[in-house]
Parts: structure tokens; C-alpha cells; sequence
């Protein structure tokens, strides 16, 4: 430390090592950055919220061709966007794409479909913003669309529902149906006439009702109807018996840690025996469920309820504001630890030049 002539310290600045300096400058930056996620977050939060939850259920599983089937499809949607039209695909031996405007009003495709609107748009809460954290127009159309099959290829088909809003599609896949040969033309030996040719209905097979069960398989006999030119054989047996474990099994039952069987052919399950006469397999209404089926209508189940349950606009809304608290929450504590290091290096500065003595000069 320098002395003057009269006996004096002399005041020195201290000069901050390169690393000081460069600390002091990453801890402005840190603090802008910080700065900057907290007016984001503020921004993403307030911003309207879009949450969509598309159901589509069919009343009915199968039907004979001829029947109709009611599907109901609803929408529960928070956007500041209108829906521009809506989707309802049928997939299977032939693909019926039925598109219609929000209105329920029927834009192109929809065959053998009439559809209605069952319900409005929900009014908002009158501050200009409506439930949850937007600012569009809660609404939750419900529409009832009813399917005539006379025109339809038997089979098995899938449906899915589809919302075009904005330039966002949204899809919704759901119930499957099964459609049947109707029972008149199954006890008849109806054929048509296509030029000189006869073509024969229902597979050109007619066949008895499946027996009961015994020892695991049911039966029932076909024969082929005359002057046809045969499909393929339907199948004639076919096992009535499913395996269990532990854990609850149809109609709620609980089993045991032993296998146990259940007859699909019962009453007390709920089903019926075929009424046959039908030359597919598809055509029966009890048919064989296995474990594995099971499992997986069961696991498609609860994970549709947890996509369901997660798609609330307050939830949502909750999940992104823990997010982002996650994030300033972090940030913060990267700041503090700067700053304590920062602190303690520039303490153990000042402690070393406290140890230099004043020495007194000599007379």
C-alpha cells in the first residue's frame, strides 16, 4: 500500500480480475434471460387456451342390413376459432367419408346418412372471455346422425370423427359395427338373375343354429344350396370357452388364482346363441373372446378415460402455469448460486488485502 510524504495512505482502486468481470457480465445476461421467460410466461398464460375433446358412439354394435344404427357425436371445444366442417368415416368393405358443416347441415359423401343437431353453442360468461384461460366461445355441439344400411356391403366397419378447425384437424376414432345379412334372405334360398347367369345369395350356403355348448366346442351343419357356385365352406365348429385368471373376469365376476372357464354361450354372460342360417362367420352373434381381447378392450378403455379427463380446458391450463413455474422456479436458483459465488470470491479478495500491515517509515 504507497504512503505519501507526510505520512498518509495513499487511496488505490482495486482492479477486478478478468474473471470477475466476466461474471459480472453472464449475471446481466442471467437476469435478462429471466426477465425475459417470466413476460413469455405471463403472455402464454393469459393467451387464449385451445383444448378439444371429440366422442363418437354408435348405439347399436351390429345391426342386420336394412336396420339403422344412431351415432352420437359431440364436441367440447375452447377456441377463438370456429369449426369449418366436421368428418364422420365409415371403413371397412367399402369407405363411406361424410363430411358437414357445423350446422349439421350435409356438404357431400354421406350415404344412407341423415344428421341433426341436438344442441347450441354454449353463451360465454360475459366478460368477453369464456371459461378457463381464452378468450374464444365455449361451444359443445352434439349431433345425431342416423345411418340407414340397406345400401351397405355386410362386414365389419370402423368409424372415426373428424374436426377441421382452423388449419388444425382433430380425430376421434369410434364404435365399431358389424353389419349382418338380414335374417330373411339367411332362411331363403333366394337368388337373383344377372343376365343368363344365376348368382346366389348369402354365400349360397344354408346353415342350422350353433348347438349348445359341450366340452368347449359348439357345432351346427351346412349345406350348399342348389345351382350355386359355392363360396367358401363356413365354418362348422368353433369353441365356446374362454380362460381366466385371477382378477374379475365378465359381468363383474372375481376369479381366483385358478384358471377358470366361462361358457359365451351361458345366459347368465349376457349371450345369445346364433340364430344361423348365415354363411359367415361375422354373421354370428356369439363369437369366441380371448384373454388377450379382453385385455386390450379393457386397456383402450382406461387410457381413453385418462385422454378424456386430461383434455379439460382447467387442466390444461394448469399443466402449461406448473411448466412454466418449473422453468422461472430453476432460472432463479441458477441466479442465486451466480450471485453467492460471485459474493464469496469478492469477500476473500477483501480479507487478503486486509492482511497487508501498515508498516510506519523510519525516522
Amino acid at each position: 500500500m504507497a504512503i505519501n510524504k507526510k505520512g498518509h495512505k495513499k487511496t488505490e482502486k482495486v482492479k477486478l480480475s478478468p474473471v470477475t468481470k466476466l461474471n459480472t457480465k453472464f449475471g446481466a445476461k442471467l437476469s435478462a434471460v429471466v426477465l425475459t421467460v417470466m413476460i413469455i410466461s405471463i403472455l402464454v398464460v393469459s393467451s387464449p387456451a385451445q383444448a378439444l375433446n371429440l366422442n363418437l358412439n354408435s348405439s347399436k354394435s351390429k345391426i342386420s342390413r336394412g336396420e339403422s344404427v344412431i351415432f352420437d357425436a359431440s364436441i367440447l371445444i375452447n377456441s377463438n376459432q370456429p369449426i369449418q366442417k366436421l368428418e364422420l368415416d365409415l371403413s371397412g368393405p367399402e369407405k363411406v367419408s361424410c363430411f358437414f358443416n357445423e350446422d349439421g347441415s350435409i356438404i357431400s359423401g354421406c350415404k344412407g346418412m341423415t344428421i341433426r343437431k341436438i344442441s347450441t353453442d354454449v353463451p360465454d360468461s360475459g366478460y368477453g372471455y369464456s371459461y378457463g384461460y381464452g378468450y374464444g366461445s365455449e361451444v359443445d355441439p352434439e349431433y345425431e346422425i342416423t345411418l340407414a344400411s340397406d345400401d351397405y356391403k355386410t362386414g365389419d366397419y370402423t368409424s372415426s370423427l373428424k374436426a377441421f378447425i382452423g388449419d388444425q384437424v382433430f380425430t376421434k376414432d369410434g364404435s365399431n359395427l358389424n353389419i349382418a345379412a338380414s335374417s330373411a334372405v339367411s332362411d331363403s334360398y333366394y337368388y337373383g338373375h344377372a343376365g343368363t347367369t344365376k348368382v346366389c345369395l348369402n354365400n349360397g350356403w344354408t346353415c342350422s343354429d350353433w348347438s349348445g355348448c359341450s366340452d368347449g366346442m359348439q357345432s351346427r351343419s351346412c349345406t350348399a344350396r342348389p345351382n350355386c357356385y359355392l363360396d367358401t365352406r363356413p365354418q362348422e365348429q368353433r369353441s365356446c370357452l374362454i380362460t381366466l385368471t385371477s382378477g374379475s373376469g365378465l359381468n363383474g365376476n372375481t376369479y381366483d388364482g385358478l384358471e377358470s372357464t366361462i361358457n359365451l354361450n351361458s345366459p347368465n354372460n349376457g349371450n345369445s346363441g346364433s340364430s344361423g342360417n348365415s354363411g359367415s362367420e361375422s354373421d354370428d352373434p356369439t363369437v369366441s373372446m380371448s384373454t388377450s381381447q379382453i385385455f386390450s378392450n379393457t386397456l383402450s378403455g382406461i387410457t381413453g378415460a385418462v385422454i378424456g379427463a386430461t383434455s379439460s380446458p382447467s387442466q390444461l391450463a394448469i399443466i402449461v402455469a406448473a411448466i412454466v413455474l418449473a422453468i422461472i422456479l430453476g432460472l432463479i436458483i441458477g441466479l442465486v448460486i451466480v450471485r453467492v459465488s460471485r459474493r464469496s470470491r469478492r469477500m476473500r479478495k477483501i480479507r487478503e488485502l486486509n492482511r497487508i500491515r501498515y508498516i510506519p517509515p523510519k525516522q
